[in-house]
């Protein structure tokens, strides 16, 4: 399923912009990273919920570079709250 690389302007149908494509990229290489699909253990609605609406993330590996976990944590940023 490719849910976990949803944005939260697509999941919320917000005005979909390149940050949607940039949260895409960081779950894939969440993906990549770690060999495990993000937000795996979630339905859709909760999907929604949680990683959309309450902007919770995949846990970062410590023993990952700072750099690494810099780009993560920016490129999964969630500017759709207020």
């Amino acid at each position: 399923s490719p849910l976990p690389l949803v944005p939260a302007q697509v999941a919320l149908s917000q005005p979909y912009n390149h940050k949607a494509e940039v949260f895409s990229w960081t779950s894939l290489l969440y993906h990549v990273l770690t060999l495990e699909k993000p937000f795996a253990k979630m339905d859709a609605k909760k999907f929604v919920l949680e990683a959309c609406k309450n902007g919770m993330r995949c846990p970062l590996d410590k023993k990952w570079p700072a750099k690494l976990r810099a780009v993560m944590t920016e490129g999964a940023r969630d500017d759709t709250r207020s």
